[in-house]
């Protein structure tokens, strides 16, 4: 099993242990309640305060001296006729140059970082799809609010052309267009709750959420929609993240390999016993171990680092140059898209519409077809204007998310 492997092992079953004793009951009142719920609490999510356990004790283990080692020697034999016996005793200290201390720590904390880095990626995807769901389940309900609308006024008129003993042509024609405005609406209904079913079951499966705890979801969420200054902006992302790690741990290695020369240093204690007869001698001396970088300077190891650190600076700079790019993509299309919405019908206009046209078609002032045809299209727009929020938002978020702000982001 590689360390990487081992590691997050270690981070998972210590995620578990923080998650069994040490997590908050989430009870969420409103949508960013709940977003923050399935922030905390979504189950390929690594809780930090196990990522900077594991980080801690790995920064201590790597600051720390290596362990002394202690050898033993004895030797026995005789010499004209009188017993002799050597025995010396060796304590040996290695010691690390500050240099190579920050080498090895850089290079142990590579992969907490890996693991970090791909929390990040993670919890950066998780957010982005946990926005989109809870302001679609709010879409669906008033979707669903409206179509029950139409289906209960369609109904009305459809029984009372049913109860007329005789239709003519005309009549007929409307309540065959009503019946199958109200099938096409009934379909549409079921379909809404299969998607509304889905997207409650991964809201409450992420969050770790109870059907209660989700009905704040059932309003209507009034989405805002900030102006962005792309001057304000950072690169903060978990894609930059991943070149900047790669970047530390090309440095980390460069150092080692030019480090790693003197690692051998060393400092020896010693305790020598001689006896030769009945004659006892003492013994005792200080040892050095110092390399001697006569032969091999890692020359070839030093080079291939070099160039590795070289291209990890090159790939963040590509990467810097890629995101700077789509970051201004996103700003210039997220306002093309709220300007858009901005200059739409509102919910009310539509309302009152509405309202004005049954009115017409009850005092008989407008046929049925333009009737069926009215609801059609507002239903339409409607899944339109929603489709174009759920657009608008998503680039928000991604635009937080490159900026490194989603998390102190409200829906």
């Amino acid at each position: 099993m590689t360390f990487i492997k081992s590691l997050a092992l270690v981070l998972f079953i210590y995620s578990f242990s923080v998650i069994s004793y040490g997590s908050e009951t989430c009870t969420p009142s409103t949508p960013d309640g709940v977003l923050k719920c399935i922030q905390n609490n979504h189950p390929e999510l690594v809780k930090s305060i196990a990522i900077s356990q594991i980080e801690n004790e790995l920064s201590a283990q790597a600051s720390a001296s290596k362990n002394p080692t202690l050898s033993l020697e004895a030797a026995l034999g005789k010499n004209m006729g009188n017993k002799q016996q050597q025995l010396e005793i060796r304590f040996s200290q290695a010691i690390q140059t500050n240099s190579l201390k920050a080498a090895k720590k850089m290079l142990m904390l590579s992969d907490v970082n890996d693991l970090k880095t791909n929390n990040l990626k993670k919890l950066e995807e998780v957010t982005l799809d946990s926005v989109k769901n809870i302001i679609r389940f709010s879409q669906i309900n008033f979707e669903m609010e409206k179509i029950n609308e139409a289906l209960i006024k369609f109904t009305s008129i459809s029984k009372l052309y049913s109860n007329r003993p005789k239709l003519n042509p005309e009549n007929e024609a409307t309540l065959g267009m009503i019946q199958i405005a109200i099938n096409n609406y009934q379909i549409k209904i079921q379909q809404l709750l299969k998607e509304k079913q889905e997207i409650s079951s991964n809201i409450k499966l992420a969050g770790n959420l109870s059907e209660k705890d989700i009905d704040n979801l059932n309003s209507k969420i009034k989405l805002s929609w900030p102006k962005i200054n792309a001057n304000n902006l950072d690169l903060q992302s978990s894609n930059m993240q991943t070149k900047r790690d790669l970047i530390s741990l090309s440095m980390a290695k460069l150092d080692y390999s030019k480090e790693s020369l003197w690692e051998e240093l060393s400092v020896d204690l010693i305790l020598q016993k001689n006896t030769d007869g009945q004659n006892d001698e003492k013994l005792y001396g200080l040892g050095v171990k110092i390399p001697l970088t006569v032969f091999n300077r890692n020359q070839g190891e030093i080079s291939l680092n070099s160039l590795q650190l070289q291209k990890a600076k090159d790939l963040y700079d590509f990467e810097k140059n890629k995101n700077e790019l789509e970051l201004q993509n996103l700003i210039s299309q997220y306002h093309n898209s709220i300007q858009i919405l901005s200059q739409l019908i509102s919910d009310n206009q539509i309302e009152k519409r509405h309202q004005k046209i049954e009115s017409n078609f009850s005092l008989g002032l407008i046929s049925g077809p333009v009737l069926v045809e009215v609801h059609r299209q507002d239903l339409e727009y409607l899944e339109t204007k929603h489709s174009e929020e759920l657009r608008a938002l998503e680039m928000l978020w991604k635009i937080y998310i490159h900026n490194g702000t989603f998390l102190n982001q409200k829906i």
